[in-house]
């Protein structure tokens, strides 16, 4: 009897172990759910994320009520674009082409940022693009998601 309730609780925690590493797993841009870092990631609609890309850029580049319409449409679109160009590489596209077909879509984006901010502003944008270029997409904790890396 204690062996059968032995073999249950540990068939019991190591399912419950697997569920929860399926459930943590999440792709692409997007928001955690769930906080911390477990969780599961939701993709951003192209609104939401051209939404919060104004917003960001409102927060750092103090955008005037003037600016704030046109830089939302800017983003609205390149976001729509962007999910496209997602969207392709997820049917089987090829990564090399879309990651040319991404920095050819963030040129064209900064040259319609350029009508619209004021030379400061775009002075402090291309420094916030290098900064996150620099980062090399890595994320929280690592490179790419994956084993934090040590200084050197």
């Amino acid at each position: 009897m204690k062996r059968l309730l032995f073999v249950i609780v540990c068939m019991s925690f190591a399912v419950a172990t697997a569920f929860g590493q399926v459930q943590g797993q999440g792709q692409g841009q997007g928001q955690r759910q769930g906080g911390g870092q477990g969780g599961q990631f939701t993709r951003l609609t192209p609104e939401e994320s051209a939404k919060a890309t104004t917003q960001r850029m409102n927060d750092s580049l103090k955008l005037t009520a003037r600016q704030i319409a046109p830089i939302d449409s800017i983003n609205l679109v390149f976001a729509k674009r962007q999910a496209k160009l997602m969207e392709d590489m997820g049917a089987g596209g090829d990564r090399t082409a879309m990651m040319e077909s991404f920095t050819k879509l963030q040129e064209e984006r900064t040259k319609a940022y350029e009508k619209v901010l004021t030379p400061a502003q775009m002075a402090t944008y291309r420094k916030q693009e290098e900064a996150r270029r620099s980062f090399g997409g890595q994320r929280p904790g690592g490179a790419q998601g994956g084993a934090p890396q040590r200084p050197n």
